[in-house]
């Protein structure tokens, strides 16, 4: 089994309990055996949950194929034949006990039809994705007959075009949180699939062919602004691997202090025990969840950066709440001044910038920190939010930088003076930038540029990732949307021209 694939069960599993209202199959065509498991799944549901269940495919033959093979099942000697309300058609089962497998058209028409609880859809790949969109808001509960049936969508496909539905649809699962499962033939090396017919299959097709369609290699790039294998080496699966979903704060590294003793590189320590910087504020709610949906402005989570100590506020000492961003930022720099002079420590605090790229209505908000006095520079914190008011938003800017100080470069386009009006005194290390014209490009293309040189480090965050890989040349330089996590990150790289030299716990 490949290290980062699945047992196709599990997406099976998944499926059939509704864990995820919408999960996304990725899988080698012909031997991942998606098709045979979308029927297999939709003849269970429809028989034992009592689900009504449609498939739709990429075409209408495709659907087709997948209902024939629901038929084939009925011809089984354990086959619970006396639920069939008559013999099934090419396009309808119908079950005495109120669930139905129904395939569609690939059409606006078709897709807009019958509401069912469960949705099926194959080949996602080679459908348009007006269709895919048609199709997402047709699954519904069905509160008269079987309420206890969830809705719950599957996508499945081979990925194949860098420009098509199946690579909208994966940045569309980084975004909301649909969990992707992803297999290749090697987990499907049972009776039905043999070496033999593995070998036989990869004589017959181009090499490029089986890398894509078989062992799930990323599509040739296309119309990609960033070189895939650059986004690869940035998002480093080996420092660590996340969602990066609404509310989740990644604190790679602590605010560090960098000696200047020692070796002539200088030593970096973790604060001594009792050496450490007032708590700071990141939001989201009290429990600690990061439903962005449910806050106001009162809610909020004290964040000790220092240990990655989450502190609730009605709980911790006044004291440490207690006073504006500027008292904080300065009892911060005479504590750490005075513990450094008790503990023999010279020195200053590590070099960070960081880019933040405002959501306005239905985007995100994107805060990036990164390390510079580091080759290459290093992402130590990162958070996606949205849904929440501009005060809420640039309180958590505010918080990042108490913690990590340095410059602070934002998104001001079409926000005017709101951002800068909430910041508290903080302002003078922060500075909006208006992304217009040739002022954008210029900073997108440096950005871009110093991905492929292997500037940048990041743990791999699903969500900064599949927006960094898929990001096209229209969307960095045209008329789509420009990837929230491209734009704070290239505000971050902004940052790195205008880095002062020396930075201290208030900047």
């Amino acid at each position: 089994m490949c290290e980062e694939h699945c047992a196709p069960f599990d997406a099976f599993a998944d499926a059939f309990f509704a864990e995820s209202p919408i999960s996304v199959w990725k899988a080698s065509r012909g031997f991942g055996g998606k098709s045979l498991m979308l029927a297999t799944l939709g003849y269970v549901e429809s028989t034992v949950l009592s689900a009504n269940v449609n498939i739709l495919g990429g075409s209408g033959e495709q659907s087709e194929r997948v209902h024939k093979y629901t038929n084939r099942f009925w011809d089984g000697d354990t086959a619970p034949r006396d639920l069939l309300v008559n013999e099934p058609s090419e396009r309808h089962t119908r079950l005495n006990n109120g669930g139905s497998i129904v395939c569609l058209n690939a059409s606006q028409k078709s897709v807009r039809g019958e509401h069912p609880q469960r949705l099926r859809l194959d080949e996602a790949d080679e459908m348009d994705l007006s269709i895919f969109d048609a199709a997402m808001g047709q699954t519904m509960e069905d509160t008269l007959r079987n309420k206890d049936v969830e809705t719950q969508t599957v996508v499945s496909s081979t990925h194949q075009y860098s420009d098509g539905t199946m690579t909208e649809i994966l940045r569309r699962a980084s975004a909301n949180g649909w969990p992707v499962f992803e297999w290749c033939y090697k987990e499907c090396m049972t009776e039905w699939l043999t070496e033999r017919a593995v070998e036989r299959k990869r004589g017959t097709i181009t090499a490029e062919m089986w890398r894509v369609e078989y062992e799930l290699g990323e599509p040739s790039i296309g119309n990609r602004a960033i070189l895939g294998e650059a986004v690869d080496a940035m998002f480093d699966r080996s420092l660590g691997e996340y969602e990066g979903a609404p509310g989740e704060l990644i604190v790679m590294e602590r605010p560090v202090w960098r000696c200047n003793e020692g070796d002539e590189m200088g030593i970096e320590c973790v604060l001594p025990k009792g050496m450490t910087i007032p708590p700071v504020t990141i939001f989201g709610n009290r429990d600690g969840e990061g439903d962005m949906d449910a806050l106001d402005d009162d809610s909020e989570l004290a964040f000790d950066y220092s240990n990655h100590r989450a502190l609730n506020t009605e709980t911790t000492a006044p004291s440490q709440r207690a006073g504006d961003a500027g008292e904080r930022a300065a009892h911060a720099t005479t504590l750490v001044d005075a513990l450094c002079q008790r503990h023999g420590l010279k020195g200053d605090w590590a070099r960070y910038v960081t880019g933040c790229d405002f959501a306005k209505e239905q985007d995100w908000t994107i805060i990036a920190t990164y390390r510079t006095d580091v080759r290459p520079y290093r992402l130590v914190a990162y958070v996606r939010l949205g849904r929440i008011s501009w005060k809420l938003m640039t309180r958590a800017l505010d918080a990042r930088m108490e913690a990590y100080s340095g410059r602070t470069v934002y998104d001001q386009t079409g926000v005017g003076n709101v951002v800068r009006d909430y910041l508290r005194d903080n302002r003078r290390t922060a500075s909006g930038m208006v992304l217009t014209g040739r002022n954008e490009d210029d900073m997108l293309t440096e950005y871009i540029a110093a991905v492929e040189r292997g500037d940048y480090k990041s743990p791999f965050i699903r969500h900064a990732y599949t927006e960094h890989k898929y990001a096209t040349m229209d969307a960095i330089y045209g008329s789509d949307h420009l990837p929230d996590t491209v734009c704070a990150n290239a505000l971050a790289h902004r940052a790195t021209r205008r880095a002062r030299r020396r930075f201290g716990v208030a900047g």
